[in-house]
């Protein structure tokens, strides 16, 4: 539950099963705490090969939420077994005072590929 201009971070490892196809699926509350509407960004960055040798390591890949009124957003990506996945979510409304939180539900899924 981010305040306004702010963000959370979820890290998941693709560790178990194989390559996989992850779906997220963003849903924001229409208002902050305070009454003031909310807006929403979404990003999933992969870290390709966490688990392999160190020269490997350094390939990434970002994919922005596909977003619908900036309250909610779809994003899917294919991971690799030893992938890092961060998912991003930042809190961006127009209103710039006050810390009223805007409320999110962050859902995901994978499937074996």
């Amino acid at each position: 539950m981010p305040r306004g201009w702010s963000y959370n971070v979820l890290e998941l490892k693709n560790d178990y099963g194989g390559k996989g196809k992850y779906e997220f699926k963003l849903e924001g509350d229409a208002f902050g705490s305070e009454g003031a509407p909310s807006y929403f960004s979404g990003r999933v960055l992969i870290k390709k090969n966490w688990s392999a040798y160190r020269e490997r390591r350094r390939i990434t890949e970002h994919v922005p939420f596909i977003m619908s009124g900036g309250i909610g957003g779809r994003a899917s990506i294919v991971a690799d077994r030893g992938d890092l996945i961060y998912v991003i979510i930042a809190s961006v409304p127009e209103y710039f005072t006050s810390n009223q939180t805007y409320n999110y539900r962050l859902t995901f899924s994978k499937k074996e590929i």
